[in-house]
This record gives C-alpha cells, structure tokens and sequence, in this order.
C-alpha cells in the first residue's frame, strides 16, 4: 500500500497529532531538534528505519512503520518481517546460551 505522501509529512502530522513540539519530540528521540526539522522538512528523504520506528512509537503513530513509504515495493513491511526474523533468530541463540550454561553447571555439579 503506498500513502503517496513523502515520509516528513507523515511523521510531522504524527508529531502534531500527539501534541508534540520539535523540540519535545527531539528529547524523546535523544536527536538534536534540527534532525527532527530536516526530516519533517524532506531534507533527510530517508530517515533511518530505527528513527522512524521510535519516532512512530513516541507519537503512538506505528500504523504508518506498515505503510510502504521507504520507496520500495512493500519495503516497510519487509523490514518489519526482517526484524521479526531476526527477533526469532536472537531468541534461539537465547536458548541455546541457556542450554550451554545449563549444560555446563551439570557438568560442574558432577565433578564435585
């Protein structure tokens, strides 16, 4: 699905939709106001998609991180879908750690 609007304008009606100022918004994102203004501006016409994601959380606004605004055919949906795989991909190496520890605490507990 395209939105036909350039990703600043999005994020900017976000932005005010919550009721923030460039400022506010900066400090909640940890970025300088400029950065904020650039964007919102379409200086930055590709903000980084860790930017956008928070930048939508902050301003309850993830309904558009599923938009296809990246300039890519289903671009944000496919980031989305790559970031789930490799949430899945850090929870089985989470196991696994798990298990070798597990594994190795047997192992000392026999030697005693």
């Amino acid at each position: 699905m395209e939105s036909g609007k350039p990703i600043g304008e999005m994020l900017k009606a976000c932005r005010e939709r919550a009721g923030l100022s460039q400022r506010e918004l900066s400090e909640k994102l940890h970025v300088d106001r400029s950065v904020v203004a650039k964007v919102e501006a379409g200086i930055v016409k590709q903000p980084s998609y860790a930017l956008v994601k928070e930048w939508a959380r902050i301003t309850n606004g993830q309904e558009i991180v599923g938009l296809d605004i990246s300039g890519g055919k289903d671009g944000w949906t496919k980031l989305r879908a790559l970031e789930q795989v490799v949430g899945q991909m850090k929870s089985a190496l989470d196991v696994v750690q798990f298990m070798r520890r597990r594994k190795e605490r047997a192992n000392h507990v026999k030697q005693m």
